[in-house]
């Protein structure tokens, strides 16, 4: 095969599908060589590099791939090694490899989006009136594209009209995503991050489905079912983004804001720009403290020469309200002498601001727009700046005075996007490269030392955790004070988690990873920690495993990714992944996160009902947190070997594996351990016959869960409502589920529920109740289904079968059987055996 001339990289491609057509054409370039020809060679080359023979070689399959579109992962190193044979050099593969790994951080940046379920503090609204009574007066699933130029007010009359629903009870509750379609920084929201962070907002916690029109789908069905809420789609990038999410509110209504026409089938349009003249002269008599003028002819000059755009005149407003004493006549005399500080676009305004605030306000404004986060607090901003907080707080105040500043929520403070824009276009223009570095780098440092504080006040004294990076000096948090503020702040700490590379430190993701996978896990938040585990791996990985500290941080990384895909019941994956982290951690000589992989892994086992290599793996587990002195990860193996021991048909084990673990919980002072071991305990005590004790165990665990607030509430409830049934307290059973059922719907728990309404079914059933029975049943299918949670509706579905059995139609039951039984073996779940024998006889 002959060498090719000069091959390039596909600069500047956008995403993996441009990658993957650029090595096409590559190939064709080098003569079309066969796929098993080009794996041939990289095996060739990797062995002449001194790779040892079992990992030299590489399959033809896995050459393929990377030439083929829809992929959504590339690895850097395989292409860069195929580029290589194809003729390149090796500045030339390195770039192409740095194309991979571009596509693959933009990638990830597309599956996050910024969803909340309030609105922002008002404003001042004027004029718009007529929009907002079309949008009051609109039928249910009706949908606004709220269109213009940035600046024309869009974001206002769609959070105003929102308000109006609310207030006339139109709507029972508001959802707002930013689609980031014009952001600076980060790539549109892609679609299914944005039905996946809003299901999340809704209190589905489960697994989201990967295919975008699913998990649109499963929004769609979830809005369906639920009261009707307004939602707010914002900042569209154009009308691909927004089609699909577009149409599933039903109940509700839906507004779209862009800055771009969308051409949306079954949509009322409304294109903004410049306000009425009036009402322009009442919005800046209103924000400049001149109420009284607002029809003075002045008042009507001015505005007319700010273009009439609502942020340029509430600019312009902010400007006049610092000049005490100022007529309306003074202003517009002073607009005549310098007529381009108040211009007619949205450039001229914001220039014309900027230019009157000091020096310092200046700097922190740039400082502020050339930064990654949607909002910052005062001691955030302060870090950033390199201010004092007092110092901070006084030019915020004279931000916000001119409208340059706004709030995003209780002591947050953001910026209009158009003033981030304008405002980062300076700093590039005005501040030295290596002055905006730093900055980003203290903003980082403090989110990093806050998160190792919140880490370290959850797992203090707790050998063998994971330990801050040695240059950090961490604040005296409580736990209490460290959870509070993850969940004010984690979207911060995974924005900022993005910037390594930028302030030149490259593990930057590693060491936020670590710093938060536990509460990102604990809180559910499962699909921005499998993105910052990603975002860490790969961004570690383009700096360099050879840096002090990195294959230690690298493989941590990893294992928090297997965590997070075992909790996603992506099993096989995170298996995959599990194991690499563990062997990297053995190399290591880490025992701690070695414990946590060999954890993990058995984890996995349990579910897909290997029971001995579970029983193997946990005891494996509690020797090496033993050997180190690790009371919290020694209990943690041991309430699961008794979880294990119980599915496998050993009561006694299990109950003396529960004793344990409690023990240790309690000599550690881990209440929130304590409660899951407790109630872990009663489903082998009532295999044991035990009615009694269970229930004792029940309540105790349920009494912990309300002191301590703890997610397990509803599952408490469920077991004393279990041990109350085996003491044949029927009424006490059914107000026990009624309870815990209502708890997790509050809590948003949608797996709760499912299994709830599966224990009331079960009940029913038992009871005599078939028709009640079949409706428990039947709910818990649907919020099984609406959830993507295979498991649960399989075992509804089972239930629907015994239902249709205990009412003589066994035609029905064996159907519903046979579906469940194709659900369990689906996700390998144990309890297909039993199903199978049932349907059997």
């Amino acid at each position: 095969m002959g060498r090719v001339a000069r091959p390039r990289a596909p600069a500047g491609a956008s995403g993996f599908d441009a990658i993957a057509v650029a090595l096409q054409e590559l190939r064709g370039r080098a003569g079309h060589p066969s796929y098993a020809e080009i794996a041939r060679l990289v095996s060739d080359a990797r062995a002449a590099s001194g790779v040892p023979p079992g990992e030299a070689r590489v399959a033809k399959s896995t050459v393929y791939d990377i030439f083929r579109t829809g992929r959504q992962r590339l690895d850097s190193d395989l292409v860069a090694e195929v580029v290589a044979v194809l003729g390149a050099d090796a500045a030339e593969a390195a770039r192409w490899a740095e194309e991979c790994r571009r596509a693959q951080q933009a990638h990830a940046a597309q599956e996050s989006a910024g969803v909340r379920a309030d609105l922002p503090p008002e404003e001042h609204f004027v004029g718009r009136d007529d929009h907002v009574a079309r949008i009051a007066a609109a039928e249910p699933g009706a949908v606004f594209a709220i269109t213009g130029l940035a600046g024309a007010g869009k974001t206002t009359l769609a959070v105003e009209a929102a308000r109006r629903l609310l207030a006339d009870g139109r709507s029972d509750g508001v959802l707002l995503a930013d689609l980031r379609g014009f952001d600076a920084d980060l790539p549109p929201a892609a679609p299914r991050a944005v039905a996946a962070g809003l299901l999340r907002l809704l209190g589905d916690s489960s697994r989201v489905p990967g295919d975008p029109a699913e998990a649109v789908a499963a929004l769609a069905g979830e809005l369906a079912a639920d009261d009707p809420r307004v939602l707010v789609l914002d900042d569209a990038a154009d009308t691909e983004q927004v089609v699909a999410l577009a149409g599933c509110n039903p109940s509700g209504i839906t507004l779209v804001t862009s800055r771009r026409r969308l051409e949306l089938s079954d949509t009322d349009t409304i294109e903004l720009g410049d306000l009425d003249a009036a009402d322009a002269a009442r919005l800046l008599s209103e924000i400049a403290g001149h109420s009284d003028d607002a029809t003075d002819p002045a008042a009507l000059q001015i505005v007319t020469a700010t273009g009439l755009l609502p942020l340029t005149v509430s600019l312009t407003a902010g400007r006049m309200a610092q000049r005490v004493g100022w007529s309306m006549a003074d202003h517009l005399a002073a607009l005549a002498e310098r007529p381009a500080r108040l211009g007619d676009d949205l450039h001229a305004g914001l220039e014309a601001s900027y230019q009157l605030l000091a020096p310092a306000s200046r700097a922190v404004l740039r400082q502020l727009a050339d930064q990654p986060c949607a909002d910052l607090t005062l001691v955030q901003v302060a870090a950033l700046t390199g201010r004092a907080e007092s110092e901070a707080a006084s030019v915020l105040a004279e931000l916000r005075e001119l409208h340059l500043v706004g709030m995003s929520g209780p002591r947050r403070f953001a910026l209009h996007d158009a003033v981030r824009m304008f405002a980062r276009d300076q700093a590039i223009e005005l501040d030295r490269p290596s002055d905006r570095v730093a900055a980003l780098g203290r903003l980082a440092r403090h989110l990093l030392v806050m998160a190792w504080s919140a880490h370290r006040a959850r797992f203090d004294g707790v050998p063998w955790e994971y330990q801050p990076p040695d240059d950090l000096d961490l604040v005296a948090l409580d736990d209490d004070e460290g959870r509070a503020w993850l969940a004010d702040n984690v979207d911060s700490v995974l924005a900022i988690a993005q910037s390594g590379a930028r302030i030149g430190r490259p593990l930057l993701g590693c060491e936020l990873s670590g710093a938060t996978t536990w509460w990102l896990n604990h809180t559910l938040r499962l699909h921005d920690a499998e993105q910052l585990h990603r975002q860490a791996i790969a961004a570690a990985e383009a700096g360099g495993t050879d840096r002090p500290g990195t294959s230690m941080l690298l493989a941590r990384a990893r294992l928090g990714l297997g965590q997070t895909l075992a909790f996603l019941a992506r099993f096989e994956e995170a298996a995959t992944v599990l194991e690499t982290a563990r062997s990297e951690l053995v190399a290591a000589d880490d025992a701690g996160g070695e414990r946590k992989a060999v954890n993990a892994l058995s984890v996995i086992a349990t579910m897909q009902g290997r029971h001995d290599d579970a029983i193997a793996g946990f005891q494996r587990a509690a020797e090496l947190a033993s050997r180190i002195g690790d009371l919290f990860g020694e209990s943690q193996a041991v309430d699961n070997l008794s979880v294990v021991h119980h599915r496998s048909g050993r009561p006694e084990l299990a109950v003396a594996a529960s004793r344990r673990a409690q023990a240790l919980a309690e000599q550690l002072g881990d209440l929130d351990q304590l409660t899951d071991y407790v109630l872990n305990m009663v489903d082998p005590l009532l295999a044991m016959g035990d009615a009694t004790a269970a229930r004792d165990a029940a309540r105790r665990g349920v009494d912990l869960a309300r002191r301590r607030g703890h997610p397990s509430l509803p599952r408490g409830l469920a077991n004393l409502a279990l041990a109350s049934e085996a003491l044949g307290e029927y009424g006490e059973t059914r107000a026990h589920l009624l309870e815990a059922l209502d708890n997790s719907v509050q809590t948003g728990l949608r797996s709760g529920q499912i299994e709830i309404l599966t224990e009331l079914g079960r009940l029913d059933l038992r009871l005599g109740e078939t028709e009640t029975a079949r409706g428990h049943y039947a709910a818990a299918a649907q919020v099984a289904e609406e959830s993507d949670i295979p498991l649960g509706v399989a075992r509804a579905t089972e239930g629907l079968g015994s239902v249709a059995e205990a009412s003589g139609d066994s035609a029905l039951a064996h159907r519903h059987w046979r579906r469940a039984l194709e659900l369990f073996e689906q996700v390998g779940s144990e309890e297909a055996a039993p199903l199978r024998e049932r349907l059997r006889s």
